[in-house]
């Protein structure tokens, strides 16, 4: 099937041939292509184009392609610049994270202004591969070898089942120019490696890789679906409800070969870890042994393991940096000191604090209303219940919300942002990273 046809193929199946749709141009071959194509099917679509003002000369020429190419294409365009190196370093955000956030913004803005279906990425087979090969490297469930989704929100990938080489032919056959982007030649990224040092290899073993991964892929969704349904029919014959508690019945779960993958695809989604769900098979504990998440206590009985929700109780932990490093299990933290070097801005999950600034001890505490502090990147307090409502957090969520606190100072909304008075800059010397596992 030529790269014209999937593509029309998946837009025809998923009904957003007559839709309204944004894509997301960056100039290169990929998104050119997908232009291309969209005009050729008569695809009621406009252009975006993000101008991070990271390659100076060159973005700004791909920034004219752009421009130009939506001119010839005959369709409307939104262009926008970012001085990302510079609101990077404001707010301590790795380039590629916030590039993310700035660009997926502003789509949402332009839908909303301009009432589009949705919006339309140029991902194809190949970044499938480097997606699940950047999952398995991490460690990953089952969804992690699913890879990248066709449709996931407001966000479709109709190339994502051709390859490389199929870009590479249309263009050639169309005579279509585009843009070079210098760092992708760069293994600066985890994904570049992959790209230019490990896929190369695989190819050599099967020059067809894109379309066995993306047959995989698709192999896998159905497996996941199966997987799921097992599970349930497994649930409700293990599993039974009485006066407000969940009881998992033990002796029938310990016949399961595959009781501890089986318990954790039940347990995670509620907060317990891997590492509790192996603790809770270990037979030195005794009934009566209690395993906590952030709503819920798991409770080891004779013949059960009892699902219960968690009373709400009044956190109030210090925690001593003079003992670093350490480990608080309870609640899923670890604190360390580390070298600048070792800074990576990749997860909202990690925290990097100035350790300067610390008092002897942080307090660990939940967070109460009134509770103010100043968000990374902002100059002015914001009530931690309007942070809330501005980044869409449920009331579920905020729930579990805990602070960390240098006296009467807010340094981290866990999981969720820094105080800006206690981010790390140029001229950090010690430095705590604070995990949340």
């Amino acid at each position: 099937m030529s790269t014209r046809n999937k593509i029309n193929s998946f837009l025809s199946e998923n009904k957003f041939l007559d839709k309204k749709i944004l894509l997301a141009v960056s100039g290169g071959k990929d998104s050119t292509c997908l232009a291309y194509i969209f005009s050729k099917l008569n695809v009621d679509f406009s252009i975006a184009h993000c101008n991070y003002k990271l390659r100076g000369n060159e973005s700004d020429g791909d920034e004219i392609f752009v421009e130009e190419l939506a001119k010839k294409l005959g369709v409307t365009f939104h262009i926008k610049s970012f001085e990302t190196e510079k609101i990077s370093k404001e707010k301590n955000i790795g380039i590629q994270e916030l590039a993310r956030d700035l660009r997926y913004k502003w789509f949402d803005d332009l839908i909303k202004e301009n009432n589009y279906t949705v919006i339309a990425t140029a991902h194809h087979a190949q970044d499938n591969i480097e997606t699940i090969l950047f999952n398995l490297t991490r460690g990953t469930g089952i969804t992690g070898v699913i890879g990248i989704p066709e449709i996931n929100g407001n966000i479709i990938r109709p190339m994502l089942s051709v390859t490389q080489e199929e870009i590479k032919q249309f263009l050639s056959e169309n005579k279509i120019s585009y843009r070079q982007d210098s760092s992708n030649e760069s293994d600066k990224y985890s994904r570049n490696k992959i790209r230019h040092k490990v896929i190369p290899v695989l190819k050599e073993i099967n020059p067809n890789i894109e379309e066995t991964f993306t047959r995989q892929s698709n192999y896998f969704k159905d497996i996941k679906s199966i997987y799921q349904t097992s599970l349930s029919i497994l649930k409700n014959e293990i599993t039974s409800l009485e006066n407000n508690y969940l009881k998992i019945d033990l002796k029938k779960l310990n016949t399961l070969s595959e009781k501890k993958t089986i318990l954790f695809e039940w347990l995670r989604d509620l907060g317990f870890n891997a590492s509790q769900i192996d603790d809770i098979f270990d037979h030195k504990h005794q009934p009566g042994k209690q395993f906590f998440a952030s709503k819920f206590v798991l409770t080891l009985d004779r013949d059960f393991l009892i699902l219960s929700i968690a009373e709400s109780k009044n956190i109030k932990l210090s925690v001593a940096l003079s003992e670093l490093p350490l480990t608080i299990d309870e609640f899923n933290l670890t604190f360390e000191k580390v070298e600048k070097k070792a800074v990576e801005f990749e997860h909202e999950n990690i925290a990097y604090i100035n350790l300067d600034k610390l008092d002897k001890e942080l307090n660990l505490r939940n967070w109460q209303e009134g509770d103010k502090f100043i968000p990374l990147g902002m100059e002015h307090f914001k009530k931690l219940s309007d942070f809330f409502i501005d980044n869409k957090i449920s009331m579920p969520e905020k729930e579990k919300i805990l602070v960390l606190t240098n006296k009467d100072d807010i340094v981290w909304v866990i999981g969720q942002r820094i105080d800006n008075r206690y981010k790390i800059t140029e001229n950090t010397t010690n430095i705590l990273k604070i995990t949340y596992f």
